[in-house]
């Protein structure tokens, strides 16, 4: 649960509290920067957007199912974009459209992403597999790889 409250400026009180239930899963917030305001993205059994749209404070629930981690990405071609993990897939999250849903992407992902680059117009992200059995089940291994993703 959230709650959002509003302090009053003359009495110091706190004022307007608004609670919101984010999911059953333990919260986790991430820190981001919307339209150039600081803005929270609340992951729990399901991940919901907290912005200022104008003087007007928003709170949108994203349509995706549970993120384990997500990160906003500020560069001159992902701005407003937030780059997130759900179910093995790398979602891309762009947030150009604010105050109607918003437009993402899914990217398959072969094994359990372990690391996310951003690096010109790419996206590097560094998967791997421990403790894999071969087919013939003689021995363990490990699996690696690193998938480039270039956003349109």
């Amino acid at each position: 649960m959230i709650v959002r409250t509003s302090i009053d400026p003359i009495t110091g009180k706190l004022t307007d509290s608004r609670p919101k239930y984010l999911g059953s899963k333990p919260v986790k917030i991430i820190k981001l920067s919307i339209l150039g305001k600081p803005a929270v993205l609340a992951l729990s059994s399901r991940p919901w957007l907290f912005y200022t749209f104008g003087r007007k404070q928003m709170a949108t629930l994203l349509a995706f199912p549970f993120i384990s981690v997500a990160s906003g990405i500020s560069m001159s071609n992902f701005t407003h974009t937030i780059m997130a993990f759900s179910e093995n897939h790398l979602r891309i999250i762009s947030l150009g459209n604010f105050g109607n849903i918003f437009h993402c992407e899914k990217i398959p992902l072969d094994y359990s992403a372990k690391r996310l680059m951003v690096f010109e117009k790419n996206i590097a992200i560094i998967e791997s597999l421990q403790e894999y059995s071969n087919p013939k089940g003689e021995q363990k291994c490990w699996k690696s790889q690193v998938t480039l993703f270039s956003p349109k």
